[in-house]
């Protein structure tokens, strides 16, 4: 489904093809601002530089090929276009393939889960938490990469040093909290295993994790902190092992994979403690049969705010939310007289005290989630500049999903009435209907989601095999800008037109569109632990 590498591949098997050094490079121009009525490409590839002169004369070559050979593609190319005097190939995408393409993807393909014979088994250990925003952050991304262990279908077990502050337990998630350092298991016989072991030193009581490494010829430079040597029976890294051991002993029956999510400034002791794990775990099996995967997901923390807690953050955002359900409602529609949103809530929606409390919470919620997994993993995030920020929130995500909601029920309750006729399937629909702009831009805002979700998650970093990262806060900005493009085709496009005959299967269309978003906000808020609101 992603057109962007696959056309990247035909450019290097072409280039190649024509004793071309280098790849000719590839840009899209999704979201380029364009002026006047000129349908604009979706692709462009540069031919401009002094290297590609040899080309010039074959671009044509380039173009008749790549229209031969994306035809067998999901999404095939339907134009390309060059001018002698431009530097750029412009490349068009079949619209009405992408669309059906897309839509079977979201909506056939990915209802069949692929279950597998032998489960992964999945612990993520969160040792290290204390009532800091860096321990929330922490939390946040753990609860992420469980939810993206889950939807590859795997056994999770989350372990959390303390009780959460704001992560809800996933449902198929084993919660482990709270082991004490005087509730760790001193068993004889793991007191045993750990004199028994070749790295261990009785004289100095530590054990060699760089003689570990040597042995089996880790390149300790790319891969663990270059200060990791020796580590002491007394130290933090030692006591954080046996808990692991511990939380291994009472919830694993075979290795697992194994998830330290921790802050930058504990990579290092997270690091000692899982090499001590892997030597003593890996003792009880000699003859080699048996592997396990110990990775780290760490983060940049937060710079902590003065003179505000936690607590105190979260009850601002929860403030200024029920502020708003009292403030006057800006429904067109309404009478002049003063009326709240609650009032609306309550009474054209129907809803109740009870939903109101519900929908509060889950606005906080969202508005949390998206303050700590929205910014890069590896940078620190300036809590103090969001402190003051509560109405530039991500309020409207659940907005465009309850907005949806309300039109899909406005059409099914005038489907009962007999105003509309029933949806057609997704094979009877007519997607070339689907011919205006922003209709087209939504195409590749659900693109850009849906390559996100279904790309390998948590990734193993390229550079360190042992670290890995997710894609939250790429994720965050997707469904932003998939929120932001639905409100702007919502402004211009009426969806539910008049029930006439002509207009029907431009209905039917438009409607899979929004079935098609609605989806993919859904979809998204699961994997942040979210649920999306109905009505607002």
């Amino acid at each position: 489904m992603d057109v962007a590498r696959q056309l990247s591949l035909f450019l290097k098997d072409f280039c190649a093809a024509q004793q071309l050094d280098e790849v000719l490079p590839i840009e899209s121009l999704s979201f380029a601002t364009r002026k006047g009525t000129k349908q604009p490409a979706d692709f462009r590839i540069f031919v401009g530089k002094p290297a590609h002169r040899v080309l010039r004369p074959r671009l044509k070559l380039l173009a008749d090929e790549l229209l031969k050979v994306s035809a067998s593609w999901p999404v095939p190319v339907a134009k390309c276009h060059f001018e002698t005097s431009s530097p750029y190939v412009e490349v068009h995408l079949h619209r009405t393939a992408a669309f059906q393409s897309l839509f079977r993807s979201i909506f056939v393909e990915d209802t069949k889960k692929t279950q597998q014979a032998c489960k992964q088994k999945a612990l993520i250990f969160v040792p290290f938490l204390d009532e800091s925003f860096s321990a929330v952050r922490t939390e946040k991304l753990a609860a992420y990469a469980c939810t993206c262990y889950l939807e590859q279908d795997a056994d999770v077990t989350l372990y959390m040093s303390r009780p959460a502050l704001m992560t809800r337990q996933s449902d198929g998630v084993n919660l482990i909290t709270c082991i004490a350092e005087s509730e760790i298991d001193a068993a004889p016989d793991f007191l045993s295993e750990v004199e028994r072991c070749k790295y261990y030193d009785r004289d100095t009581s530590t054990f060699s994790l760089r003689s570990y490494l040597d042995e089996r010829g880790v390149d300790v430079s790319s891969s663990y902190d270059p200060n990791v040597d020796s580590v002491h029976v007394e130290s933090s890294a030692f006591i954080t092992m046996r808990l692991l051991a511990q939380v291994v002993r009472g919830c694993m029956s075979e290795p697992p994979t194994l998830l330290f999510v921790v802050p930058d400034s504990k990579s290092f002791v997270a690091q000692q403690a899982g090499l001590l794990f892997e030597i003593l775990f890996l003792q009880q099996f000699p003859g080699g049969d048996v592997s396990l995967k110990v990775l780290y997901l760490t983060h940049g923390g937060c710079v902590e705010p003065i003179d505000c807690s936690f607590e105190t953050y979260q009850s601002g955002r929860e403030n200024y939310i029920r502020e708003a359900f009292r403030r006057p409602s800006t429904e067109p529609s309404l009478p002049k007289r003063s009326r709240t949103a609650e009032d609306v809530f309550l009474e054209g929606e129907g809803g109740t005290k009870e939903d109101i409390e519900s929908s509060v919470a889950v606005l906080v919620e969202t508005e949390l989630a998206f303050d700590f997994l929205s910014s890069r993993q590896n940078l620190r995030m300036k809590m103090g500049e969001r402190l003051g920020c509560a109405e530039n929130g991500h309020y409207s995500l659940q907005y465009t999903a309850a907005r949806i909601a309300a039109v899909l029920d406005k059409y099914e309750i005038a489907v009962n009435e007999g105003a509309y006729p029933a949806l057609c399937s997704l094979e009877e629909a007519d997607f070339s209907l689907l011919n205006l702009q922003p209709e087209w831009m939504l195409w590749h805002r659900l693109s850009i989601c849906w390559r996100l979700l279904l790309e390998p998650c948590p990734a193993t970093l390229h550079c360190n095999p042992i670290k890995v990262e997710v894609n939250a806060h790429a994720l965050c900005k997707a469904l932003e800008g998939l929120s932001s493009e639905f409100s702007a085709y919502y402004s211009k496009v009426r969806i539910l037109v008049q029930p006439e005959q002509h207009l029907l299967k431009t209905l039917c269309a438009r409607l899979w569109l929004l079935k098609a978003v609605q989806k993919t906000l859904q979809r998204i808020l699961r994997r942040f632990g979210l649920t999306a609101l109905n009505k607002m």
